[in-house]
């Protein structure tokens, strides 16, 4: 491995966070991307599991303050990379993270709508992407081999039948009211509030990397206060 990509994946880790997919930017994604500038590759930046915690904890920041210290700390990796980067959180109108990351062939749909990675499962968070307009040395094309998602073989499919309001049902959309209704409930939050998403907790895939219970937490809190 050369001393750039060190350098770049480096520069990642010490805020917490990893390059979760990459590739050539190609028409679809640049229609995705709303810019008026042509990029030719993209490095799709977050955190697996809770490895972004400490770091933010250690600044003692929380949950309304994650995007401020993701901006400013991407920005920071993007000047040294000569990139451009955008963020999920700016708009509008706001960039469909999900739609580049299902392009890169290691995220794919759940059945509960959340996008599952072939390793990580249900346990990785879009932060931002870094724009290149011409390809850095050190970050390689990906393989095209031909991945499935693992929930093709997941039959029991735990993650509909735990939610304790039925919010996730196949085929339909995600009930969020009745999520958010149950999280300001007694029960609620006791349960999937202090503890995290049962749904969620339940996937088999990559369980090495689920929350910790503060982390778990941590996002409940942020996704109540949308």
């Amino acid at each position: 491995m050369n001393s750039a990509k060190l350098n770049f994946l480096h520069s990642l880790q010490s805020i917490g966070f990893s390059c979760l997919a990459q590739g050539p930017v190609d028409s679809h994604i640049q229609s995705v991307l709303k810019s008026d500038k042509v990029y030719s590759f993209y490095a799709l930046i977050g955190n697996v599991g809770g490895e972004f915690y400490p770091y933010l904890q250690n600044k003692n920041m929380g949950a309304e303050s994650l995007d401020d210290w993701t901006r400013h700390n991407l920005l920071a990796v993007s000047k040294n990379i000569k990139a451009d980067v955008f963020f999920p959180f700016d708009g509008p109108p706001y960039i469909n993270f999900q739609d580049i990351a299902l392009v890169s062939g290691s995220y794919f749909r759940s059945p509960i709508k959340l996008l599952i990675h072939k390793k990580y499962g249900l346990w990785t968070a879009f932060r931002g992407i870094f724009l290149f307009t011409q390809k850095p040395q050190y970050l390689q094309n990906p393989k095209h081999e031909k991945a499935s998602s693992p929930c093709i073989s997941c039959v029991e499919k735990p993650c509909l039948n735990t939610c304790p309001v039925g919010a996730f049902q196949l085929d339909k959309p995600y009930k969020v009211e009745e999520c958010r209704n149950y999280l300001s409930s007694p029960l609620g939050k006791n349960e999937c509030m202090e503890k995290g998403c049962k749904a969620r907790f339940s996937c088999p895939v990559g369980i090495q990397y689920q929350y910790k219970k503060e982390v778990a937490r941590f996002f409940m809190k942020k996704f109540q206060k949308l």
